[in-house]
């Protein structure tokens, strides 16, 4: 999902003179956040979204991308250390910079976490928006709010580590700049995504 720089400043631009959030995700996102005990009030922050396809999994013949094996856990874990080691250096910050973890997997979720506990989540109902005919899910209005509330904490995030999906790849262009694929995640592509925030100029 390689898209040139001038175009992506246009779909960019273009997004944001067009969409708004509504008070009802801006709402939920805030509670995800205090959900996940995120320093209060949230301080600048790195999202990870891994594509794990539990939520795939409830829908017949689903060919979706997942990234659920032990080795993509540990790309991901790698490649957003490396983004929080860097990001915490240039804000000048004592501490690590804390991540928050999106997942359609509440397993991942924990996984990570447990990994490192500046990895913070809140766990919600596996749920695909493009899906919704295939889906089972027990409350499909709270599940539909707490996506879009996920998707816009992936936004706001000051540098993003996506996965080859749409629900981090759209992020990717019309949030921060600062944002890496988790497979393709070496010193120099941290660099330049650091380098889009103002760090290491």
């Amino acid at each position: 999902f390689d898209t040139p720089k001038d175009e992506s400043q246009v779909f960019r631009d273009f997004f944001w003179s067009m969409f708004k959030w509504s008070d009802a995700v801006v709402e939920e996102a805030n509670l995800l956040l205090r959900k996940s005990q995120m320093f209060q009030p949230p301080q600048p922050y790195i999202a990870v979204h891994v594509r794990a396809g539990d939520a795939a999994a409830f829908i017949k013949n689903s060919r979706d991308q997942r990234h659920n094996q032990p080795r993509d856990l540990e790309n991901f874990y790698q490649c957003t250390k490396k983004l929080q080691h860097g990001l915490g250096q240039c804000l000048g910050l004592v501490g690590d910079v804390e991540v928050f973890v999106a997942s359609d997997s509440n397993e991942v979720k924990k996984q990570l976490s447990h990994k490192d506990p500046l990895f913070k989540y809140a766990s919600i109902e596996p749920y695909h928006v493009d899906k919704v005919q295939e889906m089972r899910v027990r409350n499909q209005t709270s599940a539909h709010l707490d996506v879009w509330s996920e998707f816009k904490i992936l936004v706001d995030a000051k540098c993003l580590v996506y996965s080859r999906s749409g629900f981090s790849e759209i992020p990717a262009i019309i949030g921060s700049k600062c944002a890496v694929r988790y497979d393709v995640c070496d010193d120099f592509a941290v660099r330049q995504a650091l380098k889009s925030v103002g760090c290491g100029e």
